[in-house]
């Protein structure tokens, strides 16, 4: 037959062969065969071979081993760490929306209400950044701490700057609520830094927009990145992140 062939060091736990016989284990994809000689094939000739459905593996000094499933984990990020960036991305995406869309709003109390709602939403954005931070530096939701490629190392910088223009956007975002002494849903007034400096307002809110803007072009790369390891590379990161993901904890098992 065709196979891979391997001669074993021992034979004795196989059975009645001699100390000087060669015992040699053909395996193929699907079964293995070992010599024995007490078995005649269908012509009535003796046969050498005995045929295993599930070879057996082999343990320490070429021993037979029991044929056993072992375990495999592989990793997943924990559902805190999902949840998180799932509340990224959807603040983000947001308060991008609400940003280019602010001044469409009729004048008046819809406006008010509209930019009011983009502050509440940044304000959140701030705590779950923060809260993030915070999980990963525990090293709980740390991305990969045996990751140590290139590719790695150019996959923790971009995680890295993620963070830092978001920080960045929020930091401007308050600048510019606070230069421009913004009502909040009409209920009271946040304090105007700027005092009716109309060239401050426009330098802040142009800065915040820049920014914003470029952490918009930074999640669409890292989602376009994460595409193309699913579809091109068709490896586990993308799934590694999706919410109905298996955790880290629960281990997945093959033969």
């Amino acid at each position: 037959m065709s196979g891979v062939e391997h001669v074993l060091p021992s034979p004795r736990s196989f059975g009645a062969l001699g100390e000087s016989d060669s015992l040699r284990l053909h395996v193929s994809e699907s079964f293995c065969e070992i010599p024995n000689p007490a078995k005649r094939d269908e012509r009535g000739e003796m046969s050498d071979r005995t045929t295993f459905r599930n070879p057996p593996k082999l343990g320490r000094d070429g021993q037979r081993s029991p044929t056993r499933k072992s375990p495999r984990h592989e990793f997943v990020y924990d559902r805190k760490t999902i949840l998180l960036h799932w509340y990224t991305a959807f603040l983000v995406s947001a308060l991008w929306i609400l940003g280019q869309t602010i001044d469409d709003f009729p004048a008046g109390s819809w406006r008010v209400d509209a930019r009011s709602v983009h502050v509440f939403l940044g304000v959140t954005l701030a705590i779950v950044l923060a809260i993030r931070i915070m999980w990963r530096n525990r090293g709980v939701g740390a991305l990969r701490p045996d990751r140590a490629g290139r590719l790695d190392h150019l996959a923790a910088i971009g995680h890295w700057s993620l963070y830092a223009i978001a920080i960045i956007a929020v930091v401007l975002g308050a600048t510019n609520a606070l230069v421009r002494g913004d009502s909040i849903f009409n209920l009271f007034s946040l304090p105007d830094l700027a005092h009716g400096d109309r060239d401050l307002r426009k330098l802040v809110g142009s800065l915040h927009g820049w920014v914003a803007n470029a952490l918009v072009i930074l999640v669409v790369g890292h989602a376009l990145l994460a595409l193309f390891h699913h579809y091109v590379l068709r490896d586990s990161v993308m799934g590694r992140m999706l919410p109905g993901a298996r955790r880290a904890s629960e281990p997945a098992w093959r033969e």
